[in-house]
């Protein structure tokens, strides 16, 4: 049996054809568009007793590392529908924007970013925020 990530996109999301780079998806018809990325993880081992919201929120960081001159502008973490998730949000001056979340059961790690070379409306943020932690791998 094969595992499979499940999604649930809000209209207007559409899956971008990245054969290369991890399961992508963007919003609008914008020639520009912002990114909202997934990718997996597993553990071969049973559970990971050591994922806590706190090391979930420092996956998030580095994540975002790479923003240049960044400033982070919000940090959280708890339950959602996989389990628990971490994210960080910051801005920058490339990207302009990226979001960062990790959800994980323990035992699978989902990460998802939301990378914008503009500032997203707030409809855009809440729709990528929504789909990160609706997401899961079964």
């Amino acid at each position: 049996m094969h595992s499979k990530l499940k999604i649930k996109l809000f209209p207007g999301w559409r899956l971008l054809q990245n054969a290369q780079g991890p399961v992508t998806y963007v919003r609008g018809n914008d020639p520009n568009p912002s990114a909202l990325q997934f990718s997996v993880a597993h553990r071969r081992n049973g559970v990971f007793h050591g994922a806590a919201e706190e090391g979930l929120i420092g996956i998030c960081k580095q994540a975002t590392g790479k923003v240049r001159d960044s400033t982070e502008i919000s940090k959280s973490s708890g339950t959602c529908q996989f389990g628990l998730f971490g994210t960080v949000t910051v801005t920058g001056s490339s990207p302009v924007y990226m979001q960062a979340w990790v959800v994980t059961n323990r035992h699978d790690f989902i990460l998802v970013t939301h990378i914008c070379d503009r500032r997203p409306d707030a409809e855009e943020i809440k729709e990528a925020n929504e789909t990160a932690l609706m997401s899961a791998y079964l």
